[in-house]
């Protein structure tokens, strides 16, 4: 793990920032290209779709955004999106992004880990491996009913992390492009 930091946290936005930027900065000419995996089915499984969607409306340059509340990256495409993304970028850097569930103490919290994501794990779903890092937002707790977990996670804390991850995962680009674009105090 690179960092592990809860959304309310003050610097959580600089501290998250900080970590993104060194490897994006590290992945070098690479494309930069961002899977936020997800659907809004479920409120908590929407924190990815809320992410991209979030980056793309930011008009971000030089990345690309896969998975938005219009045109989510979920298990039933995800194959097909990863391949996608092979075809199209010569060797891109993807960072992967999806909600999960933990323990209860852990709620709120976001980790940044070098890796690739195993999506649907907390679903016994098994699908394909995504990223070269994964950026996991914890939203509830792991519980015998996981989809209903997911269902029941706290919008407003979901909503909060999503512009957390958004504004650090477009200010760690803008500050790695080549011609930097002004970095925001927040995406939305």
């Amino acid at each position: 793990m690179i960092i592990q930091i809860h959304y309310k946290e003050r610097n959580a936005v600089v501290h998250l920032c900080k970590s993104l930027t060194l490897l994006f900065r590290a992945a070098g000419e690479r494309p930069l290209v961002f899977v936020c995996i997800g659907t809004i089915k479920a409120i908590g499984d929407a924190l990815g779709p809320m992410i991209g969607t979030l980056l793309q409306d930011s008009e971000l340059k030089n990345t690309h955004i896969y998975g938005t509340i219009k045109e989510p990256v979920h298990a039933l495409n995800l194959q097909d999106t990863m391949q996608e993304i092979h075809e199209k970028y010569n060797h891109p850097f993807i960072v992967a992004v999806d909600a999960s569930l933990g323990h209860l103490h852990h709620i709120g919290y976001i980790q940044l880990l070098e890796g690739p994501l195993f999506p649907g794990n907390s679903m016994k779903k098994s699908l394909p491996q995504v990223g070269d890092i994964h950026i996991k937002g914890i939203v509830n707790t792991i519980g015998p009913y996981n989809y209903m977990m997911l269902q029941n996670a706290n919008e407003k804390s979901v909503r909060n992390m999503a512009k957390t991850i958004a504004t650090a995962l477009f200010n760690a680009s803008a500050l790695t492009e080549k011609k930097p674009q002004k970095a925001a105090d927040h995406v939305v």
